[in-house]
């Protein structure tokens, strides 16, 4: 008799790794001194399409590997119930699908310039805090999802997998784990 092996992926985690660079560089366009009002929206749209695709990637990469599906669930919940990942769920639907996009005007103090989000018909509750400081948030937290995957199925993802090596991965996101 044979012993029956796991399913393995048939896609690289490199795509997930991908989409999170991707999220990445959105954040850091949105995160610029000099960002103008106008390429706001843009990068902020481009961000919550990017930073949503990152767990629609780690599923299509993982679907197939024992276990992860169990694993996911427990993360999906943890989503639902991050006000921030709902909001940008809901951000990134509106913006895909209808063509809004509740980035709003802020301050500016001494220099520094503030944006927020606003409500909009199918977005009733918004980020009180930054569109900086909400995508920052949200990126981080999906980078964490990222990190226990590698954590969990490191061997199976990359067999070269190491902490340090994702945190080089990801300079502009600070971690406390």
């Amino acid at each position: 008799m044979t012993k029956k092996s796991k399913p393995q992926s048939t896609r690289s985690f490199g795509l997930v790794d991908y989409k999170v660079r991707e999220s990445e560089f959105f954040y850091n366009k949105i995160a610029a001194k000099d960002v103008k009002y106008s390429e706001l929206g843009y990068y902020s749209s481009a961000f919550a399409a990017s930073s949503r695709s990152i767990t629609f990637a780690m599923q299509a990469v993982m679907s197939k590997i024992e276990g992860f599906d169990c694993w996911y669930e427990r993360r999906q919940d943890r989503l639902k119930n991050d006000p921030i990942a709902v909001f940008f769920k809901d951000y990134r639907t509106i913006s895909q699908h209808i063509g809004e996009n509740p980035v709003e005007g802020g301050f500016c103090c001494s220099g520094d310039r503030a944006w927020y989000y606003r409500p909009c018909f199918e977005i009733k509750e918004v980020p009180t805090i930054s569109v900086v400081e909400a995508c920052r948030s949200y990126l981080k937290l999906l980078c964490t999802i990222v990190y226990e995957c590698y954590r969990d199925f490191g061997t199976i993802i990359n067999n070269q997998w190491s902490k340090a090596l994702y945190q080089r991965k990801l300079p502009s996101i600070k971690f406390e784990y």
